[in-house]
């Protein structure tokens, strides 16, 4: 079995003084109706990061490869929660 041990705090301290957000374009969608009274909104867009070095950069890849192969989010059989991770070069 595959065991993996992370440092959590050390991880959210790499990323938050080492990542930032470039650019952003992200807009919300129309109200979807999911029956019995209830509707959910969600939003869609494109977010590109910028990593001071290439440690967090992989770091950062690694991350949201796991979070675009685990689907993540509420709702992900409505399609909410998905991530689409492409490395880019400056």
């Amino acid at each position: 079995m595959l065991e993996v041990k992370l440092d959590i705090d050390a991880i959210r301290e790499e990323v938050s003084t080492n990542v930032g957000v470039l650019s952003y374009n992200l807009h919300t969608t129309k109200t979807i109706d999911i029956g019995r009274g209830r509707k959910i909104v969600g939003f869609v867009g494109k977010c590109i990061y910028e990593c001071a070095n290439e440690i967090t950069a992989r770091l950062v890849y690694v991350l949201l490869k796991i979070g675009e192969i685990m689907n993540v989010g509420g709702s992900r059989t409505l399609g909410f929660g998905v991530i689409k991770c492409k490395p880019t070069k400056a």
